[in-house]
C-alpha cells in the first residue's frame, strides 16, 4: 500500500518537458512571428519581421534551440545554466554573444525557457523601424522577406 502511495507521489512530481511541438507552438504565439526554413528542413525558423528569433533543432538525439538574446542576457542564463546553456551553435564568433544556445534536457525549467523566447521575441521587435514594428503588431507584416515579398514554406523536419 505505501509502495503504491510512493508510486502515485513520483508520478505527480515528474516534471513535465517542453516537447518541440509546444516551443514551436508557443514561438508562434508571438505577434507577427512565422515559420522559415532558410537552411533546409533543419533548423525549424521562427522569425519575426523579417529578422530570426528562434532556431529550433528538433531531432531527438540532440534536441536545441538557439534564441537570440543580448549580451547581457546571454551572460546571465550562460552563468545560470552553463552545462545547457551555451553561445550560440552555428552562429559566427562575432555574434556568438547574441544568441544562446540552450539544450532542450529538462535541465532549463520551462518557465525559464519560456522567458527566454519572450526576450528573444522582445530583442528581434525591437530592431525593426517603429513602422515595422507599428506592422507587425497590426499583422501587416507576417512571412515576408526584407523586400516585402511574402516568403515561400515547405515543410520542415517532422516535429
Amino acid at each position: 500500500m505505501e509502495t503504491e502511495r510512493r508510486k502515485k507521489r513520483h508520478r505527480r512530481t515528474i516534471r513535465r518537458y517542453l516537447e518541440p511541438r509546444d516551443i514551436l507552438d508557443y514561438c508562434l504565439s508571438k505577434p507577427g512571428a512565422w515559420l522559415d526554413y532558410p537552411y533546409g528542413p533543419t533548423p525549424v525558423c521562427v522569425k519575426v519581421g523579417r529578422r530570426m528569433f528562434a532556431q529550433l533543432y528538433p531531432r531527438a538525439e540532440d534536441r536545441k534551440i538557439t534564441l537570440n538574446c543580448t549580451r547581457e542576457r546571454g551572460e546571465q542564463d550562460r552563468a545560470a545554466y552553463p552545462e545547457t546553456v551555451t553561445q550560440g551553435y552555428h552562429c559566427a564568433p562575432v555574434q556568438r554573444p547574441y544568441f544562446n544556445t540552450v539544450r532542450l534536457d529538462g535541465t532549463v525549467p520551462n518557465r525559464v525557457l519560456l522567458e527566454m523566447i519572450d526576450h528573444a521575441w522582445q530583442v528581434v521587435f525591437e530592431k525593426h523601424t517603429r513602422r515595422e514594428r507599428t506592422d507587425i503588431l497590426a499583422g501587416r507584416m507576417q512571412g515576408k522577406t526584407s523586400s516585402g515579398q511574402n516568403k515561400p514554406q515547405h515543410e520542415g523536419e517532422q516535429l
